[in-house]
C-alpha cells in the first residue's frame, strides 16, 4: 500500500526568474512501525521553495482538510490556513531556515501533527 506523490521543482540561477522542471513522482507509505495509520504527508521535506501537504488515512486515500496551522519551535503561529481541500501547497521561500511544526485539523477536528524543515 503506497501513495504516489507528485511534485514540480522550481530552480533559480542567479537572479533570474524561476525555471519550473519536469515532473517528479516519489512513491511513499505512511507506514509506522509496521502499522498503517492516518499520517500527514509533506513532500518535500526539508523544503527550499513549496512543500505539498497531504492527510492520508489508513487505506491510502486523501481526507478532506478544514486547517492547516504552521508554527516554529518558540510556538510563534507563522500560518494558519482554512480550506476545505486534499491538498495545499504551501510556500516555506519566505519562511527562516530551520524546523517547523505543521498541525493539520480533518473535517471532524481531528488533529494532526508532522515535522517542517525548511533550508
Amino acid at each position: 500500500p503506497y501513495v504516489r506523490v507528485d511534485n514540480i521543482a522550481h530552480i533559480q540561477f542567479d537572479y533570474n526568474a524561476f525555471i519550473e522542471t519536469n515532473n517528479a513522482s516519489i512513491i511513499a507509505s505512511p507506514k509506522t512501525n509496521g502499522m498503517l495509520k492516518t499520517s500527514v504527508f509533506v513532500y518535500p521535506n526539508p523544503s527550499e521553495v513549496q512543500s505539498k501537504i497531504m492527510l492520508i488515512d489508513e487505506q491510502l486515500r486523501p481526507i478532506r482538510m478544514q486547517r492547516i496551522t504552521i508554527a516554529n519551535f518558540n510556538g510563534k503561529t507563522v500560518a494558519d490556513i482554512a480550506l476545505n481541500s486534499t491538498k495545499y501547497f504551501v510556500s516555506t521561500a519566505d519562511l527562516e531556515s530551520g524546523t517547523y511544526l505543521i498541525q493539520v485539523t480533518d473535517m471532524n477536528g481531528i488533529i494532526y501533527s508532522e515535522k517542517l524543515v525548511v533550508i
